[in-house]
């Protein structure tokens, strides 16, 4: 339980993900319920690329919103859905369905222009949890917030 390790090899240079050591493989459901039940406030890094900004240009690059592709694989990449996890108050977000399916050649005319699709006007936050006041009404409407016994658990 607790903070992530670190790998002691790791650079800026490195993809941020690349920073940690990962916790133990095949974890069944229950075990993995079980750990996150037991974190603390503490054990949690709320803002894991706040240090990472001075290595990358973060708001050009990581708040794209729109498609994304690798290959014919496209997905959509809308960072104004997890907004908290950068350091920002959260806003109500658009909804995933509110972005047409574009063709591969508009996905790659938008990600060459990036910066003109970069989620902007965004506010860093005092507190890891601060969102704006009708965000939680908002959430508890389209979430599903309980976690229920799957299959798997035995």
């Amino acid at each position: 339980m607790g903070r992530r390790r670190v790998l002691n090899t790791y650079t800026n240079l490195h993809p941020r993900a690349s920073r940690y050591i990962p916790s133990r493989q095949g974890w069944s459901l229950t075990e993995e319920r079980r750990y996150l039940d037991g974190l603390t406030y503490d054990a949690i890094i709320w803002h894991p690329y706040r240090s990472h900004r001075r290595s990358s240009p973060f708001l050009a690059i990581c708040m794209y919103s729109g498609w994304i592709r690798l290959g014919n694989m496209i997905h959509r990449h809308l960072p104004e859905r997890v907004l908290r996890q950068f350091g920002f108050v959260q806003t109500i977000p658009r909804s995933p369905e509110s972005l047409p399916m574009p063709d591969i050649h508009m996905i790659d005319l938008h990600w060459l222009r990036y910066v003109d699709h970069a989620f902007t006007g965004v506010v860093e936050a005092e507190d890891p949890s601060a969102c704006v006041d009708e965000y939680m009404v908002w959430f508890r409407r389209v979430s599903h917030p309980y976690i229920t016994p799957g299959d798997d658990d035995d």
